[in-house]
Formats: structure tokens, sequence, C-alpha cells
């Protein structure tokens, strides 16, 4: 009878086993990250550069999809000379439905207009390297202040 159960069990055995490392209670995750974030542009005016007054403003991004949204870079690209500050974030995750706010910070150390930008890389398909313009104007500045940006500066040559 030993012989017998033996011979079942080792006839039932192939000489070939697969391991995986997969729970069979794993979920597989769904769904997506969607950012939403205001302003589109920022604005800074009337900077006293000689008193070397900074000016911040919010910035918010918000997680409106429904997978967790990772915030790979957020930093500021094209500082304008060093006018634009915020406090730098790398691999920050935003759940569903969170919301996050940072603070651009503009000081002009000339009596000149500063241009850059706001870097936010992410996992949103849409908005994977986001720029947001930010721009800084003297006190005093009689110009246009409309945030134009190296991307919009694109002089027509005629050629």
């Amino acid at each position: 009878m030993r012989v017998l159960i033996f011979a079942l069990v080792v006839a039932g055995c192939d000489s070939e086993t697969n391991f995986s490392n997969k729970s069979d209670d794993e979920v597989s995750v769904e769904g997506v990250a969607e950012m939403a974030y205001n302003p589109e542009y920022m604005v800074f005016t009337d900077l006293n550069w000689e008193q070397g007054v900074s000016f911040g403003q919010d910035f918010n991004i918000s997680n409106v999809g429904d997978n967790n949204l990772t915030i790979t870079t957020l930093d500021i690209a094209n500082s304008g000379d060093g006018a634009f500050f915020v406090q730098e974030e790398d691999n920050l995750i935003l759940g569903p439905g969170l919301e996050r706010t940072f603070t651009v910070v503009a000081t002009l150390y000339e009596d000149r207009v500063a241009v850059g930008e706001l870097r936010v890389k992410s996992n949103d398909a849409d908005a994977r390297d986001l720029r947001i313009p930010l721009c800084a104007f003297p006190a005093g500045y009689k110009g246009d202040t409309t945030c134009v940006t190296d991307e919009d500066t694109s002089e027509d040559t005629g050629e």
C-alpha cells in the first residue's frame, strides 16, 4: 500500500514547477492621476528692488483624478537671474481629492523685468512637464505688465 501511495504522489508531480511572486490577493491599481492647478501664470508688480522687498503668491495643485498623483519635481526653471524662489519638492504623492499649496516668492535685484517658470513634473498624462509663467515688474514700471515668457517672445523676422 505504501508503494502505491508513493507512486501516485510521484506520478502527480511534474518535472517542471512554476513559482510566482504575485500574491493571490493582490489588487491591480486602476484609475488615472489628474492634476488641477491655479493660477495659470503669476505676475508680481511694484517690487521695490532698491529695498529688496519680496512678495509671495500661492500656487495650488490638487488631484482631481482617482489614482495617486506623483509630483516628481516642483522647482523654478529659467529663474529670471534668481528673482524667483519656491521650496522645491521631489516625489510628493497626493491621493485622490488632496490639495497642496506652495508659495512662489519674487525679489528683484535690479531695476528690470524678470521672467521665469515654475516647473511641475508629474505622472498626469496631460501635464507631465507643466510650466507656469512667472513675471516680476519693478515699482514704477510703466510698460505692459502682461506675463510673457520666452516661448511667447518669438519675433517675426520676415524670413
